[in-house]
């Protein structure tokens, strides 16, 4: 796995330096704008599949910091982090995260990001004994219901 990690980090240094290159030109209108906060989710979901969480959470801080509240790949971002921060037992701050996302997503609709907090709520599951845990667990818990029923709604229109 190490190994794997090494030639992660290469290649995302790799690509930081291809992306502070000179702007190529978009070779359709169908491809998307590809920049440093689309590098830093690519890199955070990899690291974190590595095991490698230190360096996930410092990529997932990035998008943060570049996208705009009230999106979604800043959402998607806070939903990363705060999984990121459970794989490595800092529960609180996991929560802080989680309760961020929550608080930035009113416009935002995406069954991915349902998903998301699915899983961070799966996650909580062992931990909620304590209470700071349990209040995350429960608020997620409650924005998972209205967003699904929110999707069903919007599937049948």
């Amino acid at each position: 796995m190490t190994g794997d990690r090494r030639e992660a980090h290469r290649m995302l240094d790799r690509a930081a330096t291809v992306l502070s290159g000179p702007a190529t030109p978009v070779p359709s209108p169908w491809v998307s704008h590809f920049d440093e906060a689309s590098l830093a989710s690519d890199a955070a979901r990899s690291l974190r599949v590595l095991g490698d969480h230190r360096a996930a959470a410092e990529w997932t801080q990035r998008i943060i910091a570049l996208r705009p509240r009230g999106t979604r790949s800043r959402a998607l971002a806070q939903v990363t982090l705060a999984a990121t921060l459970i794989d490595q037992g800092h529960l609180d701050q996991a929560c802080a995260a989680a309760e961020d996302a929550i608080d930035g997503i009113d416009e935002v609709n995406s069954h991915l990001l349902t998903r998301q907090l699915r899983g961070v709520a799966t996650q909580l599951l062992p931990y909620r004994s304590t209470a700071t845990v349990r209040q995350c667990a429960d608020q997620l818990e409650t924005v998972i219901c209205e967003r699904t029923s929110m999707h069903r709604s919007a599937d049948t229109l």
